[in-house]
């Protein structure tokens, strides 16, 4: 049972399986036997990763000034790359929308949290960006639009 879910499971999770099968256990002596088999379940918590700081001299002009309403349609958009749990990993999403009408404008899903997936997700877009505003996570956005 623990190999088939992909060696995830935890002693919660086969106790609960196993109940279902007609095995009554107690959770202590499941986690018992997995540690004395040598197993042991899936944590799902980030690593840190510790990165070099870049501080930042220059900071960007609040075109918005958290203003988000009396937009014209298609002029002003906002996007943010959110993490979504999928099976026993993660996947990314950017949404970008209009602020004008609350529509999600475009999408991308991705396995990385990148500029690739930002980029993605406003090329995805049926109309021109000539005239649009752009508002993004500050560092991610950076990269993106320095890359275009």
């Amino acid at each position: 049972m623990w190999r088939d879910s992909g060696k995830v499971y935890g002693a919660r999770k086969i106790r609960h399986a196993l109940e279902h099968e007609g095995v009554t256990l107690s959770r202590r002596r499941v986690n018992r036997i997995m540690k004395g088999n040598g197993m042991a379940g899936s944590c799902s918590k980030a690593a840190y990763r510790p990165r070099p700081a870049r501080p930042n001299d220059d900071p960007a002009p609040d075109i918005l000034a958290r203003e988000f309403n009396g937009y014209a349609p298609r002029t002003h958009l906002a996007s943010d790359p959110a993490y979504v749990r999928v099976g026993s990993s993660w996947a990314y999403v950017c949404l970008p929308g209009d602020l004008a009408n609350r529509q999600i404008a475009g999408h991308s899903v991705g396995v990385g949290h990148d500029a690739d997936l930002v980029l993605a997700a406003f090329a995805a877009l049926r109309f021109p960006l000539d005239e649009c505003v752009l508002a993004s996570w500050r560092p991610l956005c950076e990269r993106c639009f320095s890359a275009v």
